[in-house]
This record gives C-alpha cells, structure tokens and sequence, in this order.
C-alpha cells in the first residue's frame, strides 16, 4: 500500500521535486502521518486537475502548515459566515437589535471592514433603497432622474418614484448622493407607509425649522412614534439621518403594518 500511495505521475513527480527538493520519498513517508499524506494527494491531484474545481467558484492558493510541511491548500473566495456578519461597532449601540434584525432580513447591510458605522449618514439613494426592500415594492416605472441614470440605485429611486413615494430635488435632479435629513426621511416613510395624516400641533422648540411641506408628515411619524425628538426637546428637521436612525424608524414603521 505505501508502494501504492508512493506512485506519481511525472506531473505529480516534478510538484514533489519543487515543493521538497531535499526531501526523499521514504523520508516523506516517515514524517507526514497518514492523514497529511491523503490529504496532499488531494491537493496534487486538484492542482493536476483544475477542472475539478468549478468555473464560478473564485480558487485562490494560500500555504498551510501540516506537519512542518507545507503544502497548497485550495479553498473558495467566499466565508460561508459572510451571508449575515456582525458587525463589530453595534454591540452595545442604542439601535443593535433593530440593526441586526435589518441586516439579517437583507434590508441593509455593513461595510466590507465589518463595521455597521451606526452613527454615519445615510444618503437618498440608500434610504431608497431599503424602503423598497423593507416593503416588498415590485419594480415599476418611474422617473429617471438625469443623475440617476446608471446610477447603482436607479431602479430603486424609479420604483419609488412611481409609486409616489420620492420626488426630486428639482424637476430633473435627484441629488441620490447627498445625505438624507430627517424631515425627507419623515416624508418617504409617511409615504412608504401609507401613514394616516396626524391632526396635532407639534411641540417641538425647533418646529418653525421644519419645511411648511413637512410640517404634516413630521407630525404624523412623531404621533406613531416611529420618529422621535431629541432630549432637548429638538426634531433637527434639517440634520442628517444617520443609519442607526433610518434602520429604526423603518423597523417600527414595519411593526405597526
């Protein structure tokens, strides 16, 4: 049997000459214990063989370690734990549960260093985006908007569009882009939603800094609680949105449909 396993092909012969030139086949034999000597056949015989490898897969070659040897080991380029990572700036975060739940429903999704950056902005484009996610809207035709075509979210922005759900910055602008702010965040989900109006006042110390045209729809999220106010008793309706707070405005949103 060992005469047996010991058999190579030329090719398999000139792998072993480059990768142990100083190494005979019966002092291989004494070092690498049954399982390494199965599993460099292996590895020889998929290098011999590429085509038993298949094409959609991205086959990239690192080295490995297996009694002192070195050998190559073939692996794919994709971590089956990549479908849902964790994110490694949201523990802890105010907003976690709700990111978490977003994330694994593929509404949205982290950075490819494994962040989340909860905190940062969140632009037209990708508040679009995971409305027509989040709400399972089919694809319909809308209005492309000179800097939305060929932009990565143009069917989205167009989906939501003709549903009525966004407009432009202008006629022929959509500015996808640019940060999203609270009271265009109020605007989309009250749309999205189908949210009936609200008929109070508001009572924030900053309301006369929301937009006349907002004035009904930042009312009506405040009302359902699916936006709030800050401590300071403030709505900021012209800051930006930040992930964190996007991701859960929807998710109550979702919870009250």
């Amino acid at each position: 049997m060992c005469n047996q396993l010991l058999k190579f092909t030329p090719r398999e012969e000139q792998k072993m000459k480059h990768y142990f030139p100083d190494i005979h086949k019966g002092m291989l034999l004494s070092r690498l214990n049954w399982i390494s000597i199965i599993f460099f056949m292996i590895v020889v015989l998929l290098s011999a063989n590429p085509s038993i490898v298949r094409a959609e897969e991205s086959v990239t070659l690192d080295l490995v370690s297996i009694d002192d040897i070195l050998v190559e080991k073939v692996e794919t380029g994709e971590d089956a734990s990549s479908n849902h990572p964790v994110s490694t700036d949201i523990m802890g975060h105010w907003a976690q549960v709700s990111i978490q739940e977003m994330v694994q429903k593929g509404f949205i999704s982290g950075y490819p260093d494994g962040t989340f950056q909860p905190d940062g902005n969140i632009t037209r484009a990708e508040f679009v985006t995971i409305l027509v996610k989040a709400f399972d809207m089919q694809p319909q035709a809308g209005k492309v908007f000179t800097d939305t075509q060929d932009h990565w979210a143009q069917n989205y922005i167009m989906t939501a569009n003709g549903r009525g759900i966004v407009q432009g910055t202008s006629d022929s602008y959509f500015e996808p882009d640019k940060p999203l702010t609270r009271e265009q965040m109020a605007i989309m989900i009250v749309s999205a939603a189908n949210l009936s109006s609200s008929q109070n006042s508001l009572q924030f110390a900053d309301q006369n800094q929301i937009s006349i045209w907002a004035l009904n729809e930042v009312a009506t999220v405040a009302e359902a609680k699916i936006m709030s106010g800050y401590p300071d008793n403030t709505f900021r309706p012209q800051g930006q949105a930040t992930r964190a707070e996007a991701v859960t405005a929807i998710m109550k949103c979702l919870a009250q449909s």
